[in-house]
């Protein structure tokens, strides 16, 4: 986000009126913090490209998923960090968006073989796999993978239903996936034409699940149908660059890192699913967010990885050397919705 008076994109607007009273908002805006967010674990070493986090209400237990060590990491409450999977068990890729299903004692976990995986291997790369792992033993109990060819598939965050169903976004074809209870069959419930990068995903109720798309914004999926449903945003704020979703009562909290400032903001929808009728910003440039990802709600809390640091591992110019010097220790931050 460079600023605005130096952004060639803005060029060829300089003289008309009311062009300096923009600026001068947008250029506050880069500067402004909003919200109260603090720290609430870092951990000692780094671990590399952290993007999923999920939380064990019976145990008090934080997982977080790294997609550059192919692992999920587990927290305690005594805040000593130990792998729960550790690299590559039963095949994991890039560990991306989990869920702990607290009644089934299922950790669920995305996972998907991109370039940014460290020891890739060329049959890897494009492949996805959702794993349940038990939270007791860390056994494996299902595993399911992606359809063979189609051009690549990244499973990046899933969503939970009531029953147990899991649902998950692709961002490469891109599409929503089903699981259904019992079953270890892949079914494809929803694709779209308007669809371009899927992120965060929310089951709102029985029968709708909401999706953000980078690119597009906020859609709505009818479970039993799979019909998709564009959602309109509001005037004065974009819900474009979405990435994380989480269901507070009856709003979202989704991490927005396509804007700048990247920031946390609080949608609330209308009754029928079809616009967004409230648009709040929780939290914007915070010391800590370096391309912020994933969150999870605890009790009226809301944690979220603050600085996955994803430009860092996209960044083909940096050495070998400079790398190791710049990665931090993952850090999350807690927002009180309360």
């Amino acid at each position: 986000g460079a600023a605005p008076a130096r952004n060639d994109a803005f060029s060829s607007l300089v003289g008309i009126p009311g062009y300096e009273a923009v600026v001068a908002r947008l250029e506050a805006n880069l500067v402004t913090r909003i919200g109260e967010g603090e720290l609430f674990l870092e951990l000692i070493t780094p671990e590399g490209l952290v993007e999923g986090i999920a939380y064990d209400p019976a145990t008090k237990t934080l997982y977080l998923s790294s997609v550059s060590g192919r692992k999920v990491i587990a927290v305690g409450p005594d805040g000593q960090a130990r792998d729960f999977v550790t690299s590559r068990s039963f095949g994991l890729l890039g560990a991306m968006g989990m869920e702990v299903d607290a009644e089934r004692r299922l950790l669920w976990i995305a996972s998907a073989g991109q370039p940014v995986v460290y020891d890739l291997m060329d049959m890897e790369l494009g492949r996805s796999t959702l794993l349940a792992i038990d939270l007791s033993s860390g056994a494996l109990r299902s595993k399911v993978s992606s359809p063979e060819g189609g051009g690549g598939y990244i499973f990046g965050d899933l969503a939970l239903g009531p029953d147990g169903a899991v649902y998950v976004t692709d961002s490469a074809q891109p599409a929503v996936y089903v699981v259904q209870p019992g079953r270890k069959v892949l079914e494809l419930l929803a694709s779209d034409e308007d669809f371009i990068s899927l992120q965060g995903i929310v089951v709102l109720d029985d029968r709708t699940l909401i999706v953000a798309d980078y690119s597009m914004g906020l859609f709505a999926i009818d479970i039993e149908s799979g019909l998709v449903s564009p959602i309109e945003g509001p005037e004065e704020n974009t819900i474009l660059g979405l990435d994380g979703l989480e269901l507070a009562n009856d709003t979202l909290i989704a991490v927005q890192n396509g804007v700048a400032p990247q920031r946390v903001v609080q949608i609330t929808l209308d009754g029928n699913r079809t616009r967004v009728i409230d648009f709040k910003v929780l939290e914007s440039r915070n010391p800590h967010f370096n391309e912020p990802t994933l969150g999870v709600m605890v009790g009226g809390d809301f944690l979220l990885v603050a600085n996955s640091q994803w430009p860092l591992f996209l960044d083909d110019q940096i050495s070998p050397a400079e790398f190791e010097n710049l990665l931090e220790p993952t850090k999350i931050v807690r927002i009180d919705l309360d």
